[in-house]
C-alpha cells in the first residue's frame, strides 16, 4: 500500500494511507501476528537534520484502535515493533534481510578505555590563544570470530564533526560501534536475537545496563553496490540512562582483549544456561530503585538458579547450594568475599529466613539493614566471579578487576568481616 509517512527522530513514526475510503495510520512500537508490514514514502522532521525523503517500513504490527466515521471511512491505528528508514521499501517479510548490522552503544568507549582526542592550544607572545590543535586517532576495526555461530564480531568507531555559529564553534564526537556480520545474509530476527545475546554479555562485562543508541543494516545489491537502512526498534527502557564510571567497569576490554574471541565462543555455546542466570543479576543493575531487602531476595533467587543451571538441578536447601557454589571458587577469589565461609553461609540462610517469615525470635540471627547492604555486595561479587569463571577468564584478571572496582571495595572501614567473626559457627 502506498502512503505518506513522517519521521520525527527519537519521537515517532507516522504513516497515513488512503485506499478505497479507508485511512490507516501507524505509530509507536509493538507486534501483531496477522498484519506484518505497512510501508510508504515520507520525510524526516528532525530539526538538526537536513530534510530528505525516506522510504519507511513499519514491521510487525498490532492493531491498537479502529474508528468508524462518516461516509464509510475507517481509521485504524497500528503499533509496530520495528521501523526501517532508508532508500528501500521492504514490501515482504522475506525482503527484510541484511548482510551485516552495526549498532552504536551508549558509553561503550568507557569499557574500551578509548581516549581518541588530544588537544593543544597555541598562544602568542601575550599568552592569548591563537589556535587549538586537535589530534585524533582512528584505530583499525578489531575483529573477533565466533566459529560455532559462523559469525564475525567487529569493534569499530566513527568520528563526527558538527559546526555551529558560522564555524565559531565546532563539536567533535567519537562513537564506538559493534558490527555483527554472519557468513551469509540473514533475516532481521536473527540479528535481533544475536544482538540480545551480545547485549547481555556486555552488561555482564561492564556491570552496567547496556542500551543501543542506533542500529544500521547493510545489504548488498550487486558486486559493488550496497545500501543501508536505519533500524528503529522498541526500547522498553523508562528510566533515564545513568552515567558509567571507568572505576566501576567490571571487566574492561583491555583485561580480556586477547581472549575475547574465546569468551564470545563460550558465551554463545552456553547462552541457554549463562544468559538466563546473568539476566537475573542484571535485573538488579537495571532497577531504578533498589530496596535492600528486595535486592537480597533477588540475589538469593538468582544464586539458587545459578546452582541449578551450572552445578546441580536436584532439589537442595539454600545452605547446601551456597556451600557447593563456594566450593567451586579458587581460594584467592573466595578471600575477596570472606575468610569465614561457613559463618557467611549460615548468616545468609538465617537472614533469608528472617526477612521472609519475620519471626521476631530470628531477628538477632539476621543481618541488620546496614549489614544487609554489605551482604548484597558480597553476593553480587560472588555472582560475577561465578559467571566470569564460566567464561574462562583467568583468576588474576578477575581478582584485579574486582579489587579496583569501587562498587565492592568502596569502604575500607567496612565492619562486614568483624560482623562475621563475632557470629558463632553453629557447627562448632
Amino acid at each position: 500500500m502506498p502512503g505518506t509517512l513522517k519521521h520525527v527522530s527519537g519521537e515517532r513514526i507516522e504513516l497515513k494511507i488512503y485506499e478505497e475510503g479507508s485511512i490507516f495510520s501507524g505509530k509507536g512500537f509493538s507486534r501483531d501476528p496477522e498484519i506484518k508490514i505497512l510501508h510508504g514514502t515520507g520525510f524526516n522532521e528532525h530539526p538538526n537534520t537536513p530534510r530528505r525523503n525516506l522510504a519507511i517500513t513499519l514491521y510487525k504490527l498490532m492493531l491498537t484502535r479502529e474508528n468508524h466515521g462518516n461516509f464509510e471511512v475507517i481509521q485504524r491505528t497500528y503499533s509496530s515493533e520495528f521501523a526501517l528508514l532508508g532508500n528501500t521499501l521492504f514490501k515482504n517479510e522475506e525482503d527484510i534481510c541484511f548482510d551485516e548490522i552495526t549498532v552504536h552503544i551508549d558509553q561503550l568507549e568507557k569499557w574500551l578505555q578509548t581516549k581518541p582526542f588530544e588537544s593543544q592550544a597555541e598562544t602568542n607572545e601575550s599568552k592569548n590563544i591563537r589556535s587549538i590543535k586537535v589530534r585524533f586517532e582512528l584505530k583499525n576495526d578489531i575483529e573477533h570470530r565466533i566459529e560455532n555461530e559462523n559469525l564475525n564480531f567487529l569493534i569499530g568507531s566513527t568520528i563526527s564533526m558538527n559546526s555551529k555559529n558560522n564555524y565559531r564553534e565546532i563539536q567533535l564526537g567519537f562513537t564506538p560501534n559493534i558490527t555483527v556480520k554472519p557468513d551469509k545474509a540473514s533475516q532481521l530476527e536473527y540479528y535481533i536475537s544475536t544482538l540480545s545475546h551480545i547485549r547481555s554479555l556486555l552488561s555482564l562485562l561492564t556491570g552496567e545496563p547496556v542500551y543501543f543508541n542506533s542500529c544500521t543494516g547493510k545489504f548488498f545489491r550487486g558486486a559493488e553496490s550496497s545500501e543501508y537502512a536505519q533500524i528503529i526498534f522498541r526500547e522498553t527502557r523508562k528510566e533515564p540512562r545513568r552515567k558509567w564510571h571507568a572505576h566501576q567497569i567490571m571487566m574492561p576490554y583491555s583485561e580480556i582483549d586477547e581472549k575475547f574471541s574465546e569468551i564470545l565462543e563460550k558465551w554463545f555455546s552456553k547462552k541457554e544456561k549463562l544468559e538466563s542466570v546473568s539476566n537475573l543479576l542484571m535485573s538488579n543493575l537495571y532497577a531504578i530503585q533498589k530496596y535492600t531487602e528486595i535486592e537480597f531476595f533477588r540475589l538469593i533467587n538468582a544464586l539458587e538458579e545459578c546452582h541449578r543451571r551450572l552445578i546441580d538441578e536436584g532439589r537442595k536447601n539454600l545452605k547446601t547450594r551456597l556451600s557447593e557454589v563456594f566450593s567451586r571458587l579458587p581460594q584467592s577469589l573466595k578471600l575477596l568475599i570472606t575468610d569465614s565461609e561457613d559463618k557467611l553461609i549460615i548468616k545468609i540462610v538465617d537472614s533469608r529466613n528472617y526477612y521472609f517469615h519475620r519471626n521476631a525470635q530470628d531477628k538477632s540471627k539476621a543481618f541488620t539493614p546496614e549489614e544487609l547492604y554489605d551482604a548484597n555486595k558480597k553476593l553480587e561479587m560472588l555472582f560475577f566471579i561465578l559467571l566470569f569463571t564460566e567464561l574462562s577468564i583467568e583468576d588474576e584478571h578477575i581478582e584485579r578487576a574486582l579489587k579496583r572496582n569501587s562498587k565492592f571495595f568502596y569502604n575500607p572501614s567496612s565492619k562486614f568481616g568483624e560482623i562475621l567473626q563475632e557470629w558463632p559457627n553453629k557447627d562448632s
